[in-house]
């Protein structure tokens, strides 16, 4: 995995980790996609490219990853 996209994949990791959640990595194929589960059973996955090229994009994942958790993502045990 390329050290940008570590990066954004270590950011990911320590928001949901500090939400509750126990996320989990997927590197096979072109994008790594990390994927969690909240307590109502619902999945979802946060895409993050293998070589991200814009400066933006550390930025844009995790503001993703905090919409994806503020419109309705709930902890487990919540």
């Amino acid at each position: 995995m390329n050290p940008r996209a570590r990066d954004h994949v270590n950011d990911a990791l320590a928001i949901l980790a500090a939400r509750g959640f126990t996320p989990s990595v997927d590197t096979s194929g072109r994008h790594v996609k990390v994927r969690w589960t909240d307590a109502r059973g619902y999945r979802f996955v946060l895409v993050i490219p293998q070589s991200p090229s814009d400066w933006r994009s550390r930025s844009n994942s995790k503001a993703t990853l905090r919409r994806l958790l503020r419109n309705g993502a709930e902890p487990q045990g919540a």
